[in-house]
C-alpha cells in the first residue's frame, strides 16, 4: 500500500518571530486567551497555545520565563503566504498594545528560513 503522505505536495511556508518583554508573562497570556475566547479554536501547549487564523497560518505563542531569563512572549508564524504572515503580524502587533496592555510597541519580525529535514 502506497503512503499517502509521498502525494502531499510540499506547500510553502513563511515564517517570522518577535519577542514582546513583560512582567508576569503566564499570567497575562492566560487572561488574554481567554478573555478573546481562543481557547476555543487554539492549542495547549506546556509553555503557550498555538492559535489559527481561519485564512490560512497560525501564530504559537510561548512564555519566557525564569531564572536567567528575559521574561516575556515569543511569538512565532508560520503562514501560507508572505501576505498572510504580514497579516498575521500586523494582528498580533495591534494586540499587544490592546490586549496585553503595553503602551508602546514596535515589534520587530524576524523572517526565517523554512526548516528542511
Amino acid at each position: 500500500m502506497p503512503n499517502t503522505f509521498d502525494a502531499v505536495p510540499d506547500l510553502p511556508s513563511e515564517r517570522s518571530t518577535t519577542f514582546l518583554p513583560m512582567d508576569r508573562p503566564q499570567e497575562r497570556l492566560e487572561q488574554f486567551i481567554k478573555e478573546s475566547k481562543l481557547q476555543r479554536g487554539s492549542l495547549r501547549w506546556e509553555d503557550g497555545y498555538t492559535i489559527p487564523f481561519r485564512e490560512g497560518g497560525s501564530v504559537r505563542i510561548r512564555v519566557n520565563a525564569g531564572e536567567g531569563v528575559e521574561e516575556g512572549l515569543r511569538f512565532h508564524i508560520k503562514a501560507p503566504t508572505v501576505e498572510r504572515r504580514e497579516h498575521i503580524e500586523q494582528v498580533i502587533t495591534e494586540q499587544a498594545v490592546t490586549d496585553f496592555g503595553v503602551d508602546h510597541v514596535e515589534l520587530e519580525w524576524t523572517a526565517e528560513a523554512e526548516p528542511r529535514g
